[in-house]
């Protein structure tokens, strides 16, 4: 079925201010999420609510958080989260940074003692609205094999950039690994994944999904891929004070420990460079570019990073979003509707 945005931002909402969220705080939470679902990264968006919902009821994350900065600068920032959810610590963390860009140029913002961040981009894309550059990090769980290691070591530790455009903002939101979220698809269609994807849980190379999942992944470009995973730890986890390597544990699978994740957001005002239309222009330029070279079919659709998520919001915005009648009535439910 096809809902209206609105409407479902309205249930996700509900489901935490009926757990003890402050209003203003549950609307972050679903804003996050429909971030997601409008730019097509569903399994980033409101499929995650129920389990952050259930987290709160447990007592694993604190639904009315006491965020404080622990240390200070002008341009660097470091926040404790009091294990709030991370949509509401790192949207103030976001704010901060994009507010003291302003002014400085620069800000860079590290929090702690917080939870599963979900869609990076969607911290990004807020920065990118207001003319700057975002640049955000984080750890994740172990689920990478280091080169030569036979088990999970680093995450898959996302890096995302979001860069503001003419038409579309320029967005690079990716992890370090293939996706968990495809192999697991994999595994209940019964399909095999990739070569060079994942190792078995003896460490040896497998195209089998199930064998993946019980075993490890495999870093993108091989070495290339595992360092920049060893410096997004440092960066969001090793300098903020959240835990790292073999230390993480899963923020939404385990329920016996709270996670401790740690992020790193950094704004930059290009303005402070150049004068903000010629940098808006230099880029469109760049866009036009790249997406008018030699196409190597003449059905070949050369895209821009960002782009395919940027027509999905074109498409949700023309017929609605589209839910399963299941979840629809789950998440009603939920909230006593």
């Amino acid at each position: 079925m096809f809902v209206n945005p609105a409407e479902w931002h309205e249930i996700c909402a509900k489901m935490f201010t009926t757990v003890g969220v402050p209003e203003e705080d549950a609307g972050l939470v679903a804003d996050t999420a429909l971030t997601a679902d409008i730019r097509g990264v569903a399994s980033h968006g409101s499929v995650r609510l129920p389990v952050y919902r259930e987290r709160i009821q447990r007592g694993l994350i604190n639904p009315t958080p006491s965020i404080r900065i622990v240390n200070d600068c002008p341009t660097l920032v470091h926040l404790d989260g009091d294990n709030g959810l991370a949509q509401v610590v790192d949207n103030k963390a976001a704010q901060i940074a994009a507010e003291r860009a302003n002014e400085y140029g620069v800000c860079c913002v590290a929090t702690y003692n917080t939870n599963h961040m979900a869609l990076l981009s969607h911290y990004g894309l807020k920065i990118a609205e207001q003319g700057l550059i975002a640049y955000i990090m984080c750890n994740t769980p172990p689920f990478v094999a280091t080169m030569g290691a036979a088990e999970p070591v680093i995450g898959t530790n996302p890096i995302c950039w979001c860069i503001p455009g003419k038409e579309f903002p320029i967005v690079l939101d990716m992890a370090i690994s293939p996706a968990r979220g495809k192999i697991k698809n994999a595994a209940a269609a019964g399909k095999p994944i990739p070569e060079g994807w994942a190792l078995d849980k003896n460490g040896r190379p497998t195209t089998d999904a199930a064998a993946a999942l019980e075993g490890m992944l495999l870093p993108i470009a091989g070495h290339k891929g595992y360092g920049i995973g060893v410096v997004v730890e440092v960066f969001s986890a090793l300098l903020t004070g959240g835990k790292y390597g073999k230390n993480v544990t899963h923020p939404l699978d385990d329920y016996d420990h709270k996670p401790n994740c740690g992020n790193f957001i950094m704004a930059l005002d290009p303005s402070k460079i150049m004068a903000e239309e010629d940098f808006v222009r230099r880029v469109d330029d760049y866009v036009q570019m790249v997406k008018s070279s030699k196409k190597s079919s003449p059905d070949a659709d050369i895209l821009f990073p960002g782009e395919l998520e940027h027509r999905n919001e074109l498409l949700v915005a023309e017929r609605g979003l589209e839910i399963s009648d299941e979840t629809y009535q789950q998440y009603k439910s939920m909230v006593g509707q």
